[in-house]
């Protein structure tokens, strides 16, 4: 699978406006890498944080999945005006004052991972790699069974709110 990676740390994919009905693949990680996902109510506070502002912001959620330390999601733009670098700094702004609110933490390192699928990259490969990190990690031999994840099209689960 051809994505183009870059992070936001050391820089933009240049000429890209990251404005539009775009896929991205993006991972944010825990301050210190601490594992603070293991958590029902962290991973509830970040969880409900990206699907509001996904939702504000023009954006599906296509899967998630969050580990202990860091986060995997797919987004997608719903529409010519869908901002990924606002949608990302407002998720991580709120998810990061909500949980300094509720759990007294400082939820995210500084900058993220993201890479920007290209029409020919397949949308299932990405979601397949998601939602396997778990079993992957060695937390569970099914996918559907961690409670941490989520994907388009999957019956419904405690993970994703209805």
């Amino acid at each position: 699978m051809r994505v183009a990676r870059v992070s936001c740390v050391s820089g933009r994919l240049p000429g890209f406006s990251y404005t539009g009905r775009h896929r991205y693949f993006v991972t944010c990680t825990t301050r210190d890498r601490l594992r603070l996902f293991e958590s029902d109510a962290v991973v509830a506070i970040a969880r409900d944080e990206l699907l509001r502002t996904a939702d504000d912001y023009g954006f599906a959620v296509v899967a998630y999945s969050f580990m202990p330390d860091h986060v995997h999601a797919l987004v997608r733009g719903t529409g010519v005006g869908s901002n990924f670098r606002l949608f990302t700094a407002a998720f991580r702004g709120r998810s990061s004052r909500n949980g300094a609110r509720t759990c007294s933490l400082r939820l995210w390192q500084r900058g993220y991972h993201e890479r920007v699928l290209r029409d020919h990259d397949p949308t299932e490969r990405v979601v397949a790699y998601i939602v396997s990190n778990p079993v992957r990690a060695g937390f569970v031999t099914d996918p559907m069974t961690y409670r941490f994840s989520w994907a388009e099209g999957w019956p419904a689960k405690v993970s994703q709110p209805s």
